[in-house]
């Protein structure tokens, strides 16, 4: 009894190795792919305000109601786009403490970061700097190419099936080998808006408006996909 009881554990085996062997030999494997140019629409400004250490001392709180003045001439809604982001005093030894507060602006379109460059470049504020580059829209549009590559995986299986006479069945298995949505648009700012983001703003100035040009930055998308192949 135990000696049948192991030939029909070795036959089950047996036949359910060769039916797997017999399943992926009925597999047809194809990555497909999507391709996007994305524009930023989202920049962030870092604004650090510092008292000034002079005869004249300029407060902080000086400083901040001419940047707002400006910015609100400018047509930048500073109620929903300006925040503080901290501020901290600085102690010297002179008996000196100088305090520096920091902003954050967001700005939704490469005409108003010019618009709010040239508003607070007369200010001569300790720094504005350009620290964020983005599109607001980036989650939709890997959904989109999710979609776009899975689809191009299917019809590259049905040229390759058909090529053989033959047709593809139900997907069996997809990966997704993507890690991350970040897009570093920063390298691909134009040398105009380099200008701007170094603050040459006299050699900026020069050229006609739009001013800032940023080029679009190329995306991609990949999957693996696993069909059955059919007779």
């Amino acid at each position: 009894m135990k000696r049948l009881l192991l030939i029909a554990v070795a036959m089950f085996a047996a036949s359910t190795i060769s039916a797997q062997q017999t399943s992926s030999k009925n597999l047809i494997h194809v990555y497909g792919y999507a391709e996007r140019e994305v524009t930023p629409n989202e920049f962030t400004l870092s604004i650090s305000i510092a008292e000034r250490d002079s005869k004249g001392k300029i407060s902080v709180a000086e400083q901040e109601r001419a940047m707002i003045e400006a910015l609100r001439h400018a047509n930048i809604d500073v109620e929903t786009q300006l925040r503080l982001a901290d501020s901290a005093s600085s102690y010297f030894k002179r008996g000196i403490s100088l305090t520096t507060t920091n902003y954050e602006l967001k700005l939704n379109s490469s005409d108003e970061l010019m618009t709010a460059m040239r508003a607070l470049d007369p200010l001569a504020l300790s720094s504005v700097e350009l620290t964020r580059i983005a599109n607001s829209n980036i989650e939709e549009i890997y959904a989109e190419m999710r979609r776009e590559a899975i689809v191009d995986a299917r019809t590259k299986a049905n040229e390759l099936a058909s090529a053989i006479d033959q047709k593809i069945g139900s997907c069996t298995a997809i990966n997704d080998y993507n890690s991350g949505n970040d897009i570093v648009f920063r390298d691909h700012v134009s040398m105009k808006a380099r200008a701007i983001e170094n603050r040459f703003v006299e050699e900026a100035a020069a050229y006609d408006a739009p001013v800032l040009e940023f080029q679009s930055s190329k995306i991609t998308y990949s999957v693996q996909a696993s069909f059955l192949l059919l007779p």
